[in-house]
């Protein structure tokens, strides 16, 4: 199962669940219990200028794009979403300034990433396990205190592709800028910045950049991945059967 999807500014509008707490924020849905998720809540939310959301407490996790996991409740059901009394604005923080890993050791929930830490050559990018060429940057996952999410920004150069395969939780992704070729469950999609896909636990999936520039998007897993063995290449899968079945490679 997947879903393959286009966010647009006029989708963006107040939610409910906020309603008489906030002022100036707005919500559009990306994934969800609508789009075939079980895991997954994934919105792109917008706050104007003075505008502001009453200190709250949620029953999920929560990270930036905004990542919700394990899937808020549709408005009508049992609550997720708690405002503790009296009200109150806390005090500006601090411009993060440090990346993920280092806030994660300064038991920090901010953490900074920005463009200039992308490498522009080889050194620096994966190697091996199918992803070669490929950069990516962990931005949530154990280390920095999650349990039910993960979420991280990947690049792929031109001519960069990973082949098919499959997971055993969803992913979610979106696409910040360029053009990915993706193929999801045998059809084929070209993405572009906006665009978000989702593929659900099975899914059989690939990607290649086959535009002139990099592509690169916000990619999230729910639940969690397992320790070992996160991606099911289906190509090594054939390869090991020839083994097993005597077949000439």
């Amino acid at each position: 199962m997947h879903y393959v999807g286009k966010f647009e500014d006029s989708a963006l509008a107040p939610h409910s669940r906020y309603a008489g707490r906030s002022d100036g924020y707005a919500e559009a849905a990306l994934v969800n219990d609508r789009t075939g998720s079980v895991h997954t809540g994934l919105d792109v939310s917008a706050l104007a200028v003075n505008g502001h959301v009453s200190p709250h407490v949620h029953s999920f996790e929560e990270g930036w794009l905004q990542m919700a996991a394990p899937q808020p409740k549709p408005i009508g059901r049992e609550r997720d979403t708690f405002f503790p009394t009296p009200t109150s604005t806390p005090i500006p923080a601090p411009t993060p300034t440090l990346t993920p890993a280092d806030a994660a050791a300064h038991g920090d929930l901010l953490g900074h990433f920005d463009s200039s830490q992308i490498p522009r050559t080889d050194e620096g990018r994966q190697t091996s396990g199918g992803l070669q060429g490929v950069f990516l940057k962990w931005m949530i996952d154990e280390k920095l205190g999650a349990r039910h999410h993960r979420m991280l920004f990947i690049e792929y150069q031109p001519g960069v592709s990973i082949g098919l395969h499959d997971h055993t939780f969803e992913e979610s992704y979106f696409i910040l800028s360029g053009e990915v070729e993706a193929t999801l469950d045998g059809r084929t999609y070209l993405a572009k910045a906006g665009s978000v896909l989702w593929t659900g636990v099975g899914c059989v999936h690939a990607f290649a950049n086959v535009g002139r520039e990099p592509v690169r998007w916000l990619e999230t897993f729910s639940p969690q991945p397992p320790a070992e063995n996160v991606f099911r290449f289906v190509a090594e899968w054939e390869q090991r059967a020839k083994e097993l079945e005597g077949q000439p490679s």
